[in-house]
């Protein structure tokens, strides 16, 4: 009898109330492109690049008196032995260490403590971007390999 009818109760639905819908849509739209979504807590942390050896970005702490703490995580599956690293920050090294000889089994993670140049310079929430490079050495097969997992890191300072 009403075969023909399966959509009715839907198109009047949408004829209704799809103005209203699409209006909607075009706020959330607008406002998620002007980044009032995006802006997160003071203290959130974004990353770029790096391999088998990344940070771990809620470790991740910078204060406004110039001191860094990073985590960075051993991804690799095999333990792996640091030999050294560079950040860089506006361009210049400004915290780096070569020489090491720190070994990091598989899934453990590996802490730097340090002083970087130019972030005493920053207030409480300002925003910063070090580059990072991170050399370590890995066995397999009875080989020993130099690699290096580079990246970025963008945080704010607390």
């Amino acid at each position: 009898m009403f075969k023909d009818r399966k959509g009715q109760g839907a198109m009047e639905y949408l004829m209704t109330y799809g103005w209203a819908i699409l209006v909607v849509m075009i706020v959330g739209i607008v406002m998620w492109q002007l980044g009032i979504f995006g802006g997160g807590p003071v203290g959130s942390c974004s990353m770029a690049g790096f391999s088998t050896v990344k940070p771990q970005l809620m470790l991740i702490q910078a204060k406004s008196s110039g001191s860094f703490h990073g985590s960075f995580l051993n991804a690799q599956g095999l333990p792996v032995t640091v030999t050294g690293y560079n950040f860089q920050y506006g361009g210049n090294s400004v915290a780096a260490a070569t020489g090491l000889n720190i070994g990091v089994g598989a899934n453990e993670h590996w802490v730097v403590d340090t002083t970087v140049d130019g972030l005493s310079s920053l207030n409480v929430g300002d925003s910063y971007t070090i580059n990072a490079e991170i050399d370590y050495d890995v066995s397999a097969a009875g080989q020993t390999l130099h690699k290096t997992s580079a990246g970025s890191i963008t945080c704010t300072v607390e």
